[in-house]
């Protein structure tokens, strides 16, 4: 302990001043090419250490969730299988109550774990296409094939989550345990590939072995969260997942193309992309409720920036390209493409009062939410996901109506964006009003709302009625 307690200070002290990731977020895990190579590869074999990560326990056979050893795979001991039916690579159905039909990792005993499984096969029929192909690195092209096949999984679609009964605490410890092994199976290869000579094939072999088997675990984690815990919490553990796979894939293709000569700065860069997203475990929401609180936090954000954009565009006059176009970029900057008309300028107004009016239904929402949301019941976790789902629909209703409000600007056009979100932003406001966020007692905001979404409306109609 006392040996890894000085490396992880010494690689600390050595890159605490650089700058590749922010130190307050990483722990001083920024790198500089100019440092020799003993001081760079002091830090991944820091993070790559067998002493338990703090928070996150041992990886071994007794606490990896369903008795799980990702460093030594092997076939089930008993206990439910924690791969959902259709995972690639994976020959393990379901029973009503959870269990796995069958046993080991197929339909025998001892059948090959899905890591293995997945990485030789893909490797095999690679190797078997020609002599072009780089035989050496055979199981790296094999896990980029793989991981791409859990990638597009992931992507591909929804499951209905793992059976029997859901057990927050095992679940976020699981998915805690099994981004730690990802990180740590990330490390490994990269470290393995930092200078010559290259790792024997049975040792990328065993390499990619151990990073499919890690990448599975957060898969399967991932699928065991029910639908019934809201749809915007599964959202976020699955985009979370995806990053991690994507980091990983990355990563992959740079030690592919990248001569093994020394460590460089692509390589140093997705191995700390691939740590980055598996950190982020610890910031996911717990409930629906965070989930819904941080996805509208982040529609409201990019709300507020268009409108700041609007605004500053309002305040140049009527030349809104003045400060991205050139002379010879415009042909002439007497073209009155590009300036707004007396009509045009009527217009904006009441769009920036539209747009504001977008912010301020988010804002009031987004209140509503953090002060009276809550996921005890299914109701209330639908109503949530009602809620997340419209909120993302508004940034995009804004961004067509921003779009719309440059010239030379289409005055049509720009009503029915106007319309398209003056009615996203009331079907939010009626949402939010018959759920549980907001109190009989405190509809008055929701009345204030509608009233403002109205009356900007309103405006823009009566501007562009000549049109009909």
């Amino acid at each position: 302990m006392g040996d890894h307690g000085d490396r992880q200070r010494e690689a600390l002290a050595e890159t605490r001043h650089l700058n590749i990731f922010p130190a307050e977020r990483h722990q001083g895990r920024g790198l500089e090419l100019g440092k020799p190579l003993s001081s760079l590869l002091l830090l991944l074999k820091a993070r790559f250490d067998p002493v338990t990560p703090p928070g996150m326990g041992r990886l071994g056979p007794a606490s990896f969730p369903w008795d799980y050893d990702p460093h030594n795979p092997r076939p089930w001991r008993g206990g439910p299988a924690p791969w959902p039916q259709g995972l690639p690579g994976v020959g393990v159905s379901w029973a009503g109550s959870g269990e796995r039909k069958g046993r080991g990792w197929g339909s025998q005993r001892g059948a090959a774990p899905p890591g293995r499984a997945m990485a030789m096969e893909a490797a095999a029929g690679l190797a078997a296409e020609g002599p072009g192909r780089d035989r050496d690195r055979a199981a790296l092209e094999g896990l980029r094939e793989s991981l791409g096949v859990t990638l597009a999984c992931l992507r591909g679609g929804e499951t209905g989550g793992g059976g029997g009964a859901f057990e927050a605490g095992r679940f976020w410890d699981a998915l805690g345990r099994a981004f730690g092994a990802a990180s740590q199976e990330a490390t490994k290869l990269s470290l393995a590939f930092s200078r010559p000579p290259l790792p024997s094939r049975e040792e990328q072999e065993r390499l990619a072995e151990g990073v499919q088997a890690a990448v599975l675990a957060a898969a399967s984690v991932f699928y065991q969260l029910p639908k019934d815990q809201g749809t915007t919490l599964r959202r976020a553990v699955r985009e979370a997942t995806v990053e991690v796979v994507e980091g990983m894939i990355q990563l992959t293709e740079v030690i592919l193309r990248t001569p093994l000569q020394s460590l460089s700065r692509d390589q140093l860069v997705s191995t700390g992309g691939v740590w980055e997203a598996c950190d982020r475990v610890s910031s996911l929401p717990r409930d629906n409720q965070a989930a819904a609180t941080l996805a509208i936090s982040s529609c409201l954000g990019i709300v507020k920036d268009a409108l700041e954009e609007m605004e500053q565009a309002q305040a140049e006059g009527g030349d809104p390209y003045g400060d991205v176009l050139e002379d010879e970029e415009v042909g002439s900057r007497g073209n009155k493409d590009v300036y707004w008309s007396e009509a045009d300028r009527q217009l904006l107004g009441p769009c920036v009062g539209l747009v504001k009016a977008a912010r301020a239904c988010l804002k009031k929402v987004l209140g509503a939410v953090r002060a009276h949301g809550q996921a005890a019941t299914l109701e209330q976790v639908a109503q949530l996901d009602d809620l997340a789902d419209i909120a993302g629909d508004v940034s995009p209703s804004v961004d067509e109506l921003v779009l719309s409000t440059y010239p030379p600007v289409n005055q049509l056009a720009l009503r029915l964006n106007a319309g398209k979100l003056a009615s996203v932003l009331k079907k939010m406001l009626e949402i939010a009003r018959t759920s549980h966020v907001c109190p009989s007692p405190e509809e008055d905001w929701v009345r204030f709302l509608t009233g403002a979404v109205d009356h900007n409306m309103g405006r823009i109609k009566s501007l562009t009625q000549g049109l009909l």
